[in-house]
């Protein structure tokens, strides 16, 4: 008789498991430098997203003065651009750090961000002439003065108040007022003081020469 003799089976399985990774990165060129109020700048915010699956992307938030909103996914190995915009509302330097929050496992989600606020050139009032010069009695005026200085041979110009020019400290990302021409392009009109005082003026700029209200 035959005897049937029980056998062994030996079974073996692996199990390969992806764990899900999402690394978020950062990147961009958000130093806006000096922008005039009431005007804006953008440029663009990157972020990549180097891991296995989709990174969702929940808001972004901003200091002062920035702005560019994004919501939405980014595919694993995608990046994605964001607008951010620069809006100046005052003569002073914004700095801050601009924050993505996602679902990220990893990586890094924050980017530094800077601009300086710039005044809005006023044209002053007369018509640089011997008889009607022009009549400076704010610092817009002088932002004016540095903005044309190319025409001001044969112009006469002469101050009509006392003029505050403290907030030119913040000026330029801290090196402040730039002066009215410089060895290429000299003041060459008629400037009379009037007896007036310009107080407050900033200039930290120890790499040039030949500084003050006038280059």
């Amino acid at each position: 008789t035959a005897t049937n003799s029980p056998r062994e089976l030996i079974v073996s399985l692996t199990v390969t498991s992806t764990v899900p990774v999402r690394i978020i990165g950062v990147s961009g060129s958000l130093a806006f430098g000096n922008v005039t109020m009431g005007t804006t700048v953008q440029a663009a915010l990157v972020i990549t997203n180097s891991g296995n699956t989709a990174l969702t992307v929940t808001n972004i938030t901003y200091p002062t003065g920035f702005s560019g909103p994004f919501t939405g996914t980014i595919e694993m190995g995608r990046a994605t651009n964001v607008t951010v915009t620069f809006a100046p509302a005052a003569v002073t330097t914004y700095t801050g750090t601009v924050t993505v929050i996602s679902d990220a496992t990893s990586g890094g989600n924050t980017i530094s961000v800077s601009g300086t606020g710039m005044p809005v050139p006023v044209v002053p009032p007369g018509s640089g002439t011997g008889p009607a010069p022009y009549q400076i009695s704010q610092l817009a005026h002088l932002v004016w003065m540095v903005d044309h200085v190319d025409v001001s041979s044969g112009r006469y110009y002469i101050v009509q108040n006392d003029i505050d020019a403290s907030d030119t400290t913040n000026w330029n990302g801290g090196v402040g007022f730039a002066p009215i021409g410089d060895d290429s392009t000299p003041f060459l009109g008629v400037f009379d003081g009037n007896g007036k005082v310009i107080t407050g003026l900033s200039m930290n700029r120890p790499a040039q020469n030949y500084l003050g209200l006038f280059g």
